[in-house]
């Protein structure tokens, strides 16, 4: 902790005064001239508590010594065990600009427009549950010198003949990139990272461990390395839009920049420096039985970002809702047969099915963490990382038997009209209960789409027990 020259209370950055305040005698300080080091003796490093989860392993630091009263991660209610340890200093910080009572704000405006959220994450308790955590970023700092030679084309028709002439175009790129960010922990997905982006890193500030006190850190545990060719894209990206602007502009020519990659190599793309920074993101996890959802707010801008699951109940309130209004509007202005009834039926069958079916290949991407960089990595040095990718139970059923079902009834009843309707509305019942079970399967999957299994990170060593 860091006291209070005054009355050697404990001092907590104030995110509305950018100040360290003692809560006790009411005094500020800046936090550059409030510092641990003693005789003004140069440190590249800095103490900080280490709470480890014991369920999930989870870790975040503190430079307070109070205990956290659930974890961050998992949503575990329990006391968490500590320890000391030495953190090497980042570069950089982004103070928290957005209070609690902002973060809140910001979360009930988006819970505002979530009509069919369980009620359970509206609930003042869970909000109240919004933690202050430093995330780690890596940032990239690239130079691009050199000349380029390129070829592109234009293309006209010339009496009966299409005509598409080529031409080498060259040039030279002076540039410099700074700040592309990655976030550096395994532990913060990489999409949710990406939703809440951007931070605005001309506002960074040189790192001074007193900002956390009040506040915890996610740890370090992506190695830099591991983002360099997703880094290299930006401005490889870029530099391939500009080249095709100008190209445009200037020479009246059509220039396809094709692999990004590539154009990085050609264009002499150099990686000048990596620096390590720490985001003020605002955090909270909702656990119901094995799974997690997360919502975050960025503590610098309020942009939001959750996993909002579906309550079914209040789904199908509102479906049936819906679907009472729109069968009364079109009673009104249309008179339904029941061959009619069996069409509509399995148009919507096979609609329901696909995005079943699309939705289905999320939930895949999602739990072998196809997309999170940080992650795979993770798991790849932990021996863990999936050769097959898992699938979610359930296979294809109910969504494919609703559609052989309608099918079947579709050729039936064009190839053998019944003269009665009582066969109709039969079939109808028997569609309409499939669908019923494919949209319950389909909110079942969703609803694991926007979770996560419980985390399980690895123990990096150190006393867990200690307190």
């Amino acid at each position: 902790m860091y006291e209070c020259p005054n009355c050697s209370g404990n001092l907590l950055f104030n995110i509305e005064k950018q100040m360290l305040s003692c809560p006790s005698c009411n005094s500020d300080f800046d936090p550059y001239e409030v510092t641990k080091e003693k005789d003004g003796e140069e440190s590249q490093n800095f103490d900080v508590t280490v709470f480890t989860c014991p369920q999930c392993a989870g870790e975040i630091y503190s430079t307070d010594n109070q205990a956290a009263a659930f974890c961050s991660f998992c949503g575990a209610s329990t006391i968490l065990t500590s320890r000391l340890k030495q953190e090497k200093y980042p570069d950089y910080i982004i103070p928290f600009k957005k209070t609690k009572a902002d973060c809140k704000k910001s979360y009930l405006n988006l819970m505002k427009k979530a009509i069919y959220a369980p009620g359970a994450i509206k609930k003042q308790s869970v909000i109240d549950s919004f933690r202050g955590i430093y995330m780690p970023y890596w940032l990239y700092n690239y130079d691009q010198h050199g000349n380029f030679l390129v070829t592109a084309k234009k293309s006209y028709r010339k009496g009966n003949y299409d005509i598409t002439d080529y031409y080498n175009v060259d040039g030279r790129i002076d540039g410099h990139y700074y700040g592309i960010p990655h976030d550096g922990s395994s532990s913060f997905s990489d999409e949710i990272s990406e939703r809440i982006t951007p931070f605005e890193e001309t506002k960074m500030q040189p790192f001074t461990a007193s900002m956390l006190s009040g506040f915890y850190a996610d740890t370090t545990d992506v190695d830099e390395s591991v983002y360099y060719e997703e880094a290299e894209l930006v401005p490889a990206d870029y530099i391939a839009e500009e080249m095709k602007k100008t190209i445009r502009k200037e020479q009246k020519l059509t220039y396809d920049p094709g692999d990004k990659k590539k154009v990085g190599e050609k264009t002499c793309l150099e990686r000048t420096s990596v620096k390590k920074a720490m985001f003020p993101v605002w955090f909270m996890s909702y656990r119901n039985g094995d799974r997690v959802s997360y919502a975050t707010v960025n503590g610098q801008t309020g942009k939001v970002a959750a996993d909002i699951p579906i309550s079914k109940p209040k789904y199908f309130l509102g479906t049936v809702i819906i679907a009472i209004l729109i069968y009364l509007f079109l009673e009104a202005i249309f008179t339904f047969t029941p061959g009619v009834l069996i069409n509509i039926l399995a148009v919507l069958s096979v609609i329901v099915s696909v995005v079943y079916m699309f939705g289905r290949d999320k939930i895949i991407e999602r739990e072998n963490y196809v997309n999170d960089t940080g992650m795979q990595d993770l798991l790849r040095r932990q021996g863990k990382a999936t050769k097959r990718k898992k699938k979610p139970k359930g296979g294809f059923f109910p969504a494919g038997v609703s559609v052989i079902i309608n099918v079947i009834f579709f050729g039936f009843f064009f190839l053998f009209p019944p003269v009665s309707d009582i066969p109709y509305y039969v079939c109808a019942m028997i569609s309409m209960f499939f669908v019923g079970l494919t949209l319950i399967d389909l909110i079942n999957k969703y609803n694991l789409m926007v979770t996560s299994p419980m985390p399980q990170f690895a123990y990096t060593g150190g006393d867990d027990d200690a307190n």
